[in-house]
């Protein structure tokens, strides 16, 4: 059971991280490098003889799985995105319990939680600290349907969103 619940957060994380590399890509790094290049190139003549190095150099630094700048990013993003469902499933959990978060030592409380159970589900199902995701990245790498698993995403995180659009409009 424990492997199947980190094996989706771990695909998840995994897409999230793709999907991060595939539209950084698109949307910014080919625009910039064209606008970028094509000035530096007309300046400087002699950049047109490594434009391939320059450029698998760089996607090993945007790229990289354990050390590039994309993980880094998504990983801050992902831990955003679990502690607003966490936050979302605890106010509900409040809610229905009946109890009054009207003092700041409640607040203070409850928000404790919230970054303390989105740090247990970093730590112990993506296994962010001792590169457990690593595993998972190589396995979703060669056995992965890259269309599906960007179609879920964009699915989970709708949800995901709605979800929290619907607490936030429930509850405030």
């Amino acid at each position: 059971m424990i492997n199947k619940i980190k094996w989706f957060w771990n695909y998840i994380f995994y897409f999230t991280w793709k999907t991060h590399c595939t539209l950084g890509f698109i949307i910014l790094e080919r625009p910039l490098n064209y606008i970028v290049f094509s000035v530096l190139e007309m300046i400087m003549p002699s950049l047109k003889n490594d434009r391939e190095l320059r450029y698998t150099s760089r996607r090993m630094v945007l790229d990289d799985m354990e050390t590039g700048i994309n993980i880094r990013i998504v990983s801050r993003y992902f831990f955003l995105i679990i502690a607003m469902v966490v936050a979302s499933f605890l106010s509900y959990l409040v809610f229905f319990l009946g109890w009054s978060i009207d003092d700041s030592y409640s607040t203070t409380v409850l928000f404790t939680v919230t970054i303390l159970i989105t740090f247990f589900i970093r730590v112990f199902f993506i296994e962010w600290y001792s590169s457990g995701y690593l595993a998972y990245f190589q396995y979703f790498e060669r056995n992965s349907n890259k269309y599906k698993g960007c179609f879920f995403i964009l699915v989970f995180y709708f949800f995901c969103f709605l979800f929290c659009a619907m607490t936030i409009k429930k509850f405030y």
